[in-house]
């Protein structure tokens, strides 16, 4: 399974290729407003004996690296293959609402 987060113009422009649908992949894109990042979602980084954890203000793009502050549109993006079964709702992690569903 392989997620996106984006915002608006970067999720926009996805579109799963003919050719990886030939090979068996599928995509499900959920458009909504994103929310704060749980307290526990961000970067721990080991180094020297020593761990330090970042946490995350604001979601970030996957494809441009912009912040997405709360209650802002957020494009998620979920792909699959078979036999992989349907992936579950991870993008409640991130949305409070759902606007859209393509």
């Amino acid at each position: 399974m392989i997620r996106y987060v984006s915002c608006v113009p970067c999720g926009e422009r996805f579109k799963l290729h003919e050719e990886d649908a030939r090979e068996g992949w599928h995509a499900r894109k959920r458009i909504g407003l994103s929310k704060k990042p749980r307290k526990d979602h961000g970067l721990t980084i080991h180094a020297g004996g020593e761990t330090t954890f970042i946490p995350m203000e604001d979601f970030v793009c996957d494809y441009c690296n912009c912040k997405i502050p709360e209650v802002t549109d957020i494009i998620l993006v979920t792909m699959w293959k078979e036999p992989e079964s349907v992936p579950g709702d991870w993008e409640n992690d991130y949305v409070s609402v759902f606007t859209s569903a393509l």
